[in-house]
């Protein structure tokens, strides 16, 4: 006989998990999710196991794994049951079921138009931009300094060649003399360490240069998340 699976708690109906309540993406396997967890393992156990299970064993094993394996979403267990299947041939273990790594594409938005003219305009002049002569520079006194092209703290898809790099924006005014007073500081920094600032930016051997790592900055792979 089958088993019929964990039983539900009526306390727990209408609870996060619990009952027929709704879950958001990515929550963990609940009572009702047992028959497709259960179907899970056997596409698993029929591909990886040569042998015959007991009566009843097959129902005892879902029974151990849905235990280890219901802090997952259904979701996240099939993924990684493929994740397993691509890569090993025997059947996991609960524990090595669970701590199969997932790596998913990670979805990132495109640049609007005009940031991403920006930002092509910006990588060609190596970040650096012509004096600008607004009155939030005049305010600061920035307006003889070059603008910069400053990074932001997050990842967006370049429209025209498709490269995954980081956003940014052409720094004015206050936001252009901070940044000028960290270079500042940095200079000075390395003069009462006895090390002469420019030394420190000039490629050395195995390592990348100046404009190479600034460009690193903004160049970068495609991201990934991983689940656990």
């Amino acid at each position: 006989m089958r088993s019929p699976g964990p039983r539900t708690d009526p306390a727990t109906v209408g609870m996060p998990g619990g009952g027929d309540s709704e879950r958001p993406v990515g929550a963990a396997l609940t009572q009702q999710e047992y028959d497709a967890f259960g179907l899970e393992f056997r596409r698993l156990s029929a591909a990886l196991e040569k042998y015959r299970h007991a009566p009843g064993e097959i129902d005892a094993k879902i029974d151990a794994y849905f235990h280890v394996l219901k802090v997952h979403s259904l979701e996240d267990v099939k993924a990684k049951a493929d994740a397993w299947l691509a890569k090993e041939t025997k059947m996991p273990r609960p524990a090595e079921w669970s701590a199969v790594i997932v790596r998913r594409a990670v979805d990132v938005p495109v640049m609007l138009e005009r940031d991403a003219r920006d930002w092509r305009r910006a990588e060609l002049a190596r970040w650096q931009g012509d004096l600008c002569a607004c009155q939030s520079c005049v305010e600061a006194g920035v307006d003889e300094k070059p603008l910069r092209f400053v990074p932001a703290e997050h990842l967006e898809r370049e429209p025209v060649s498709g490269r995954t790099v980081t956003a940014g924006h052409w720094a004015h005014g206050w936001e252009l003399f901070r940044w000028y007073k960290a270079r500042a500081d940095f200079y000075n920094c390395c003069l009462e360490l006895g090390v002469r600032g420019p030394d420190v930016l000039q490629p050395k051997a195995k390592r990348r240069g100046f404009h190479e790592r600034i460009d690193a900055i903004f160049r970068k792979p495609t991201p990934s998340a991983e689940v656990a």
